[in-house]
């Protein structure tokens, strides 16, 4: 029978770690960062609405990796209709996380990242209960042993010292100064709160959201929005291998689990980029497309508006626009006409898609 895993206690040991290994993979990583941090800097509505996008795509494949089954176009729907109404529990925990993930990246700017914080973002995750799980309370460390695969987790007695020292490590006060650099303190700090698995459940997608709000407290990205669940996701059997790897307590575990979590961060900053050159690039296309048939100082605003909110209804387009109803709806059948939008087969409430945007997010 397996026993509850003992974890190490940070500062961490460098020696545990052969920098040689990844030195490439650092130096490429944060030069990716550095890439995307400029771009993220623009000052212009195609970053506000792409870093919407993301946090959207973050909150799917984040949920995805623990085993949730829906599409972007589902979240654009449900939030079309009203997140509170859906009753699809796998779209309700995207929708949880997504409000999460916003509030844990409000806080950050003017907060520490301490267990309050941590124990806040499992609350507004689990709250609900969506999957019926009695065993728990949303906010609260476990009070009982669990298990993860082949993984069992420290005795729940040191959650609370373990998560103290995690915190301390986190918020780099100053006996816990080792010289490693952030961005490889967050590959570590993202094992060790797995490791301790300090919830009954929802852990991996506390950890997630710790990744961002820690390098941007570090400073090492420009905002809270760099997520790296859409890249774990593609690797998931990989991603859990290397965790498990750092529980052999050795360098080599320590080592493979870094240069899997720095290629991870230079592959999602590479789409990250596109995506957001892509969405400048698509966003001239189509209203160079629109003005050709449409001669109104209106199509800037019904462009931004279908790019904001891909799904959308006639009402919803007049909320975000101010303009005319029967004048939208010419617009929307010009659109239409040129395959920009297609509509669904209600012939009330209609919904429309934006396609190309939409597509650009699978």
């Amino acid at each position: 029978m397996l026993k509850p895993f003992e974890p190490m206690l940070f500062p961490f040991d460098k020696k545990n770690i052969a920098f040689m290994e990844f030195a490439n993979a650092f130096a490429q990583a944060s030069m990716n960062i550095g890439a995307f941090n400029e771009k993220m800097k623009q000052s212009n509505w195609h970053i506000t609405y792409s870093v919407s996008h993301m946090l959207r795509l973050e909150s799917l494949y984040s949920t995805r990796i623990e085993g949730t089954q829906t599409t972007i176009d589902a979240v654009y729907e449900a939030e079309l209709e009203g997140s509170k109404k859906t009753k699809n529990q796998d779209l309700q925990e995207v929708l949880r996380y997504n409000e999460a993930l916003k509030i844990a990246s409000k806080q950050v700017e003017t907060l520490p990242i301490t267990n309050k914080m941590i124990k806040e973002i499992h609350k507004i995750l689990l709250s609900g209960n969506i999957r019926k799980n009695s065993k728990f309370i949303a906010g609260e460390f476990r009070t009982q042993q669990n298990r993860v695969g082949e993984h069992v987790p420290p005795v729940a007695s040191s959650v609370e010292s373990l998560m103290g020292n995690l915190e301390k490590y986190i918020n780099a006060d100053y006996n816990f100064e080792d010289g490693i650099p952030a961005l490889i303190k967050a590959a570590l700090i993202h094992a060790q709160f797995e490791t301790i698995h300090p919830f009954p459940d929802g852990n991996g997608r506390v950890g997630r959201v710790l990744i961002p709000i820690y390098l941007y407290k570090q400073n090492v990205i420009s905002s809270p929005y760099f997520f790296l669940s859409q890249e774990l996701e593609k690797n998931k059997i990989k991603y859990y291998s290397y965790l498990q790897g750092t529980r052999a307590l050795n360098t080599e575990g320590f080592t493979n689990w870094i240069q899997f979590f720095l290629t991870s961060v230079i592959n999602q900053t590479t789409r990250d980029i596109a995506f957001i050159d892509n969405l400048e690039s698509l966003s001239k296309d189509v209203t160079a497309s629109i003005k050709s048939k449409i001669n109104t100082v209106n199509v800037d605003l019904v462009v931004k508006a279908i790019f904001k909110t891909p799904i959308f209804t006639v009402d919803t387009l007049h909320r975000e626009t101010g303009i005319n109803k029967n004048t939208l709806r010419n617009y929307i059948n010009i659109m239409r006409k040129e395959n920009i939008l297609f509509k669904d087969q209600q012939t009330r409430n209609a919904k429309f898609y934006f396609f190309a945007l939409l597509d650009m997010m699978q």
